[in-house]
């Protein structure tokens, strides 16, 4: 069935206890960016689980999926599946991708799902640095979205402007005499800071380096979390160098047609909000 806004304490709930870090603030936000792209399923009347799907032109994302504890092994799971690949289906989805957690493989290979690449996972505390990118405002969206859209291959301008607004402090931008040159947006999570959308120029890791450190100083003393593609190995060095350190990944897998993803990505399009 599908999940409204009276469900969000109930996916909060699953999240809390997956140690994602997901506040209700963003909850409503990726709720408001796509309402009908949630789904739940219940037992006997009793909320059971959670998944979700974002579309980005052909492209769609699965996310959120998630089974309670008491609930799993009862084809849960399968059914939230199945609800997010019809509806990818009735969305005219070329290509449909996800990030599975490291085990669960498996489990969406059966919906016939495979194995792309790791999708790295990198984080380390903020620190101030001596100048940096200029922030970003509502009067750079417009321009930043064709950037994106130009850069990616996907227009993603529900989710980019929707994060902006949300948190417009951790937005950041470079431009030069061509126009943009790369641009970071951050969201506040409960306990740490989650990069992403960050799109640069191709190979442009100067760009990169200082949208970064102008983000860590927003707040220096808090966590900043950001996921890198493992095919990615330019973004991925760049994270080491400037401090991040790698914890356990997850796996990209899709099915249907493939999605390349741009090196201008050096944060990896999220499955969840770009």
């Amino acid at each position: 069935m599908k999940f409204v806004e009276d469900d969000l304490p109930f996916g909060k709930s699953l999240t809390d206890r997956e140690g994602w870090d997901r506040t209700l603030a963003i909850w409503k936000r990726m709720l408001r960016v796509e309402p009908d792209g949630f789904f739940k399923a219940t037992i006997a009347g009793k909320d059971a689980g959670i998944a979700a799907v974002i579309r980005y032109d052909e492209v769609v994302w699965i996310n959120s999926v998630i089974v309670s504890v008491q609930d799993r092994n009862k084809g849960v799971g399968g059914a939230l599946m199945k609800e997010c690949l019809s509806r990818a289906m009735d969305a005219g989805a070329e290509s449909v991708r996800l990030d599975s957690v490291a085990g669960f493989e498996p489990f969406y290979a059966k919906f016939g799902f495979e194995k792309e690449y790791p999708s790295l996972r990198f984080s380390r505390t903020g620190e101030i640095y001596p100048g940096g990118a200029d922030e970003m405002t509502e009067g750079d969206l417009a321009e930043v979205v064709s950037f994106d859209r130009a850069l990616t291959g996907m227009n993603r301008g529900k989710v980019i402007e929707s994060i902006l607004k949300d948190d417009p402090k951790l937005a950041f931008i470079v431009r030069d005499s061509e126009g943009v040159r790369g641009y970071l947006l951050g969201a506040a999570c409960e306990s740490r800071i989650d990069l992403g959308p960050c799109v640069c120029r191709p190979k442009d890791d100067g760009c990169a380096r200082l949208l970064l450190k102008s983000v860590m100083g927003v707040y220096p003393r808090m966590k900043y979390r950001i996921c890198v593609s493992g095919k990615n190995t330019g973004a991925a060095g760049l994270m080491r160098d400037t401090g991040f350190v790698e914890s356990v990944p997850a796996t990209r897998m899709s099915q249907g047609r493939r999605f390349v993803e741009s090196e201008s990505c050096y944060a990896m399009i999220s499955p969840a909000e770009g």
